[in-house]
């Protein structure tokens, strides 16, 4: 029986406070179907989910032990964690931030994939450090947006406030507010951006200027857990826009219908994206 492309649509939404917590000791707890409240306990350190999409660390006096625990959030997900120092951490859909469940040490560590905001917690003493796959940021205190989806094989490190060094195989810069660093495999350059449009899927937007197509489907599948299959070449059209990351799937999909190079077309949770 054929589902028509209207009905298909309406059955996918945007994504919701959804993710994976894996504890030091292998186990995984489902954030979306636990209640809130305390989740766990590692020696004097709480784990607690304060509200739907939130989960908080507090730790006691005199921690003797930390583990390394690992937030992920599938396609379709997001999450909001605060660290054991205060600092406050936003996972966009399918990434994940691995880090102790305390600090401990000369240094504060993590180590991240996807699209994570932090604003960190200022503490002179024990620099903030931030690892992905090409790259390290180090920080003091700050704000700053990091992107490490694939998809372009590019990591962009974008800084909203404060200071951060930045390194990779061969180069160290500092960036300014309003400076991205892009790091592609062993070359980086620095450029200046708008960080109001880098950080908009926290505010709750989609935020395109003058993104390519497939940049854009990209991020919509993330976001809406719809799996992307193109046909046909590239297209150099591009799209330029602000999209409410609340709005419907039909909604996004009619907006896809209006692209001049392409045609899209439904198949379950399939969008067929074929250049014309």
């Amino acid at each position: 029986m054929l589902i028509p492309a209207a009905e298909q649509s309406n059955s996918i939404h945007p994504a919701t406070d959804k993710a994976i917590l894996t504890l030091g000791n292998g186990e995984k707890i489902m954030l979306d179907e636990s209640k809130d409240g305390e989740l766990s306990t590692e020696g004097n350190i709480h784990i607690n989910k304060t509200k739907p999409g939130n989960l908080v660390y507090t730790a006691g006096k005199n921690v003797e032990k930390v583990h390394i625990n690992t937030l992920v959030t599938p396609r379709g997900g997001r999450y909001q964690l605060t660290l054991a120092d205060g600092t406050q951490v936003w996972l966009n859909a399918q990434s994940s931030i691995s880090y102790p469940s305390a600090f401990r040490g000369s240094s504060r560590e993590v180590t991240i994939s996807g699209e994570v905001y932090f604003e960190v917690a200022h503490n002179a003493a024990m620099p903030f450090r931030v690892r992905s796959e090409s790259q390290l940021i180090e920080v003091l205190g700050t704000h700053f947006n990091v992107n490490t989806y694939k998809a372009k094989s590019r990591t962009k490190t974008t800084l909203l406030s404060g200071s951060i060094a930045l390194t990779n195989a061969h180069q160290r810069v500092i960036l300014k507010p309003g400076e991205q660093g892009i790091v592609a495999g062993e070359s980086m350059s620095i450029k200046n951006v708008d960080p109001a449009e880098v950080i908009a899927w926290k505010e709750g937007y989609f935020d395109f200027t003058d993104a390519d197509i497939g940049s854009v489907v990209d991020e919509l599948g993330r976001w809406y857990n719809v799996d992307i299959h193109y046909q046909g070449t590239a297209t150099s059209e591009t799209f330029t826009g602000r999209i409410p990351r609340s709005w419907s799937f039909e909604k996004v999909l009619n907006l896809l219908k209006t692209f001049k190079s392409i045609n899209v077309e439904m198949q379950g949770r399939r969008l067929i994206v074929e250049t014309k």
